[in-house]
């Protein structure tokens, strides 16, 4: 995984950088912080197929998204196959086995989906362990950002508009949850969770949050316009 906008690590082999990058991912997933699908994994090449790194770097977040299930969803995961049925019930993760599942030639939609039985709300979360709808939805709402982007912007300009520039990014974060969450409230909440920009709060906290949600729905869809939450 490389973060974007960092030079100086897209320009290393990711070999290079493994250690240091699966070592990150497991922090992460140990203290709860940012889903695996929202980590900014460096991106494949657009050659049909995968070159060696690409390969192991796929081999390494299926064990990083194992390893984020079994912190976070291990009561919920009941893999159909008896051989790793153990990965989520032993009281200490398994690399080893983890590796095991990761090398098995089924695709990822196969394993999310067929072996791991995974939820829809489940692969939601993850990086590569989920299936073809799940990613397409994914890549269909980051394509949308860049629309809201230039609305917000666009309503910054506008002399009656209260909105101010600094704003945008929050405003941007906002819709961007709303949208993952198809307009659920209580979703768009989850999401907002899962980018990492909510820290542990207690049921107050998480009142205050939906209010928020359900303000700002309305505010997208009345100023400007947004009401296609599909």
């Amino acid at each position: 995984m490389s973060q974007r906008g960092r030079g100086s690590s897209s320009s290393k082999t990711y070999d290079e950088i493994r250690e240091g990058i699966c070592s990150f991912n497991i922090i992460l997933n140990e203290r709860s912080l940012i889903a695996p699908v929202f980590r900014p994994f460096r991106k494949n090449t657009n050659r049909i197929g995968l070159n060696d790194e690409e390969k192991l770097l796929s081999l390494d977040r299926q064990v990083i998204d194992l390893h984020y299930l079994y912190i976070q969803h291990k009561s919920r995961v009941n893999p159909s196959d008896s051989e790793f049925k153990s990965l989520f019930t032993n009281e200490k993760f398994s690399f080893e086995l983890a590796a095991e599942f990761a090398l098995k030639e089924w695709k990822c939609g196969h394993k999310a989906t067929e072996s791991l039985k995974l939820s829809d709300s489940i692969q939601e979360e993850l990086s590569i362990l989920r299936s073809r709808v799940i990613a397409d939805r994914y890549r269909y709402v980051e394509k949308k950002i860049s629309e809201i982007e230039i609305d917000l912007n666009n309503l910054c300009d506008t002399p009656s508009s209260r909105l101010k520039p600094e704003s945008v990014p929050l405003r941007t974060e906002e819709y961007r949850c709303l949208k993952y969450a198809r307009g659920s409230i209580k979703e768009a909440v989850r999401f907002f969770t899962l980018r990492g920009n909510l820290p542990e709060v207690d049921e107050r906290g998480q009142a205050a949050c939906v209010k928020r949600f359900q303000a700002r729905k309305t505010w997208f869809e009345s100023r400007l316009g947004h009401n296609n939450w599909s």
